[in-house]
């Protein structure tokens, strides 16, 4: 079995880190004052997951969430800049979701 977790892309890591900072850095802090952000938070969470497992369908649900935010922030340009990379970064690493499992070994293990 190939271990997955060897062959995220740097694009994938460079999107989870973003994802961690700001869930860090803002949803966390959040919670008390609006109990919303908790859900904010574990969307984050799912989100990453499922980009470093390499679920194909988190990668279309992470682009559409990414593109609805840049066009929700589009008077905040910063915002909707880093979003929009996020959304590109996330579509480079497609062979990373959409790849065709390798070939299944023979009964002798060939």
């Amino acid at each position: 079995m190939q271990d997955k977790w060897k062959a995220v892309p740097w694009q994938i890591g460079v999107v989870v880190v973003m994802l961690a900072y700001e869930g860090l850095t803002n949803n966390l802090p959040m919670i008390p004052r609006y109990p919303i952000a908790a859900f904010w938070l574990a969307g984050k969470i799912l989100l990453i997951v499922g980009l470093l497992k390499g679920w194909k369908w988190m990668l279309f649900v992470f682009v559409a969430i990414a593109a609805l935010h840049a066009v929700a922030f589009l008077g905040a340009p910063r915002i909707a800049f880093l979003n929009l990379a996020m959304a590109g970064l996330a579509i480079s690493a497609r062979r990373y979701f959409l790849a065709p499992p390798p070939p299944a070994a023979d009964a002798d293990g060939r």
